[in-house]
């Protein structure tokens, strides 16, 4: 079913954020990211994949500060999940949307969980993916191949510890500021960077200036003793294969949450699946089902 995908440009305070939408029928549901856009490419033939083909009618996704054509990112405020809290809300607001559900990915589900612990009364329900509770257990997690702990990193941690020149390695992209007190960015080998905090090591990412500042947030990010205090009807999503957040975390996120059910995804890794696979049709169906659910409450 092909669906006319709307894009807005919203006016909030102290930027312009970039919005498509395919309308604000209830159950609305929001779709946001920390440092990536959530719109997929369209298709050879013009039309969107699902679940912007239209199953669902009132679909909106909000590109934070410095992502697509909303404003750049001007200052460390710019890149807190609060910010991004305030400018979804004032986009809801404009949208005349009562409540949402939030659906978000990876960094998008630490930003959901922010959300229902922030302001609740905006919300009907939340979709969470690829995400934990606890930033600091994912950095330990050897598991994981966003943790500083993991394999492939050991030998170059441990050349890096024991070298006394490090601190003038010690590399914050000009146009970034750090955002904690005793947080830096140590280069391990070319394209490759750790994130310490308070003299901890607790990530590992590429060279990316909009992926170094989210994710010192995200990996500070500690409410797994708080999930009780979300009582939103939730849908929690993991792929089985996910080598950067692991199941577990994510089943962390279901056990906390009292109105949660749990999807796990067979073949899919951290990335959504493709549409067309058996874990994309599984996917498909939950959030259907669950968004029904939600619209017959």
């Amino acid at each position: 079913m092909a669906a006319r995908v709307e894009r807005r440009m919203i006016e909030v305070e102290g930027a312009t954020i970039e919005v498509f939408l395919t309308g604000t029928e209830s159950p609305a549901v929001c779709q946001s990211h920390t440092f990536v856009g959530t719109l997929p490419e369209p298709m050879p033939d013009g039309q969107f994949p699902w679940p912007w083909d239209g199953s669902i009618r009132g679909l909106v996704s909000v590109n934070p500060r410095g992502v697509g054509n909303s404003s750049a990112r001007n200052g460390p405020s710019d890149f807190t999940l609060r910010q991004h809290l305030d400018d979804l809300e004032a986009v809801r607001q404009q949208l005349g949307v009562a409540r949402w559900v939030f659906w978000g990915s990876s960094g998008g589900g630490v930003l959901a969980q922010a959300y229902a612990l922030a302001l609740p009364q905006a919300l009907s329900g939340l979709i969470i993916m690829s995400a934990g509770p606890s930033g600091p257990r994912v950095g330990a997690d050897t598991t994981s191949r966003l943790s500083p702990h993991n394999p492939q990193y050991r030998d170059e941690m441990a050349r890096l510890a024991a070298d006394p020149l490090r601190e003038r390695r010690q590399a914050i992209l000009a146009s970034v500021e750090p955002r904690f007190r005793d947080a830096a960015w140590l280069r391990l080998r070319e394209g490759v960077w750790v994130f310490f905090y308070a003299g901890q090591p607790l990530a590992v990412t590429g060279e990316n200036e909009r992926v170094w500042a989210s994710m010192e947030e995200a990996f500070t990010f500690e409410v797994w003793d708080r999930l009780h205090e979300i009582v939103l009807p939730t849908l929690v999503v993991a792929g089985r294969l996910d080598d950067a957040i692991p199941i577990a975390h994510s089943a962390l996120v279901h056990t906390g949450i009292a109105q949660s059910e749990f999807v796990v995804l067979a073949e899919s890794g951290h990335a959504y699946p493709d549409p067309e696979s058996a874990d994309g049709v599984q996917l498909r169906l939950a959030i259907e089902r669950f968004l029904g659910r939600l619209q017959e409450a």
